[in-house]
């Protein structure tokens, strides 16, 4: 495996690339603050929200997603398994103290790579 252009390539043609990264805030209206391949961001409710690709991955299995969020004594962001990735959509969930309630966070930070 060796990287070029960006991405990881294999020897079968497989490119795996980071396909999207964002930094997006909650509060009443949610706001990206910067992003890459990010098309809309969609406010679900409160600590809840759908991040839309420009370009999708693949297909939906075919990348992996990091979310975290940077502020709070405790905090946790992940991808809500009821609603599961598709190749063009990841939806988010935030929580905002140690008891695990549902809570709009600034900022988030999501990062998806994979296939494209």
């Amino acid at each position: 495996m060796r990287m070029i252009g960006g991405g990881i390539y294999n020897g079968s043609q497989t490119r795996s690339v980071v396909g999207l990264w964002a930094v997006v805030g909650g509060g009443i209206t949610m706001k990206i603050h910067s992003a890459f391949n990010l098309s809309s961001l969609t406010d679900n409710g409160t600590g809840d929200f759908t991040l839309t690709m420009s370009i999708p991955f693949a297909s939906a299995s075919d990348y992996a997603v990091v979310a975290t969020q940077g502020s709070g004594n405790f905090s946790a962001a992940h991808i809500d398994h009821s609603n599961p990735p598709t190749a063009s959509t990841v939806r988010v969930v935030t929580f905002d103290d140690s008891v695990a309630n549902v809570g709009d966070r600034d900022p988030v930070t999501i990062v998806a790579a994979g296939r494209r």
